[in-house]
């Protein structure tokens, strides 16, 4: 069993203020990037399939349409990582987009060339060994911060020469 994109498709703030064009409801940006969000009773998702509805409305709610859009766009752009949107990449590739604007606005070929090196869910089962000490996001955002940040000439290499 799935969830209709239409069921989810109402604008996210009900007020007049603060009501959004159609095409900015969670719904339609999850249509567009044709991203199907299952149920919590289906356990293991598919490329392009997602259980993090709520991680979604909370960008799409705390940093607008544009930003959930390049959110989804740097992880099913990037190579093999389509069946990659667990809450805590998600979350973590956020944080990375909000942090590091320039890069992504000048350089959004060069982010998707690093993270078609990186195995986003391969990287989220390492991550989660540490989660008594580093949340899964920021885990993630870290390590792929470094990678970012040696990719856009702002890397600092803290390791020993041999």
């Amino acid at each position: 069993m799935t969830l209709d994109a239409d069921a989810i498709a109402a604008p996210v703030h009900a007020t007049a203020r603060h009501r959004r064009r159609r095409s900015d409801t969670l719904g339609a940006i999850l249509r567009q990037f044709r991203v199907e969000v299952l149920p919590t009773a289906v356990k293991k998702s598919r490329a392009r399939q997602t259980h993090a509805q709520a991680t979604l409305r909370r960008l799409l709610e705390s940093h607008g349409p544009d930003h959930t859009r390049d959110v989804l766009t740097a992880i099913l752009e990037s190579e093999g990582n389509d069946n990659a949107l667990l809450a805590p990449i998600l979350t973590a590739m956020s944080i990375l987009l909000r942090t590091h604007q320039k890069w992504w606005r000048d350089g959004a070929s060069t982010w998707l060339e690093v993270l078609d090196g990186i195995d986003l869910l391969s990287l989220h089962a390492a991550v989660r060994s540490n989660l008594a000490a580093v949340p899964a996001d920021k885990a993630i955002a870290a390590h792929l911060h470094v990678e970012l940040a040696r990719a856009f000439g702002a890397g600092v290499d803290w390791r020993r020469a041999a």
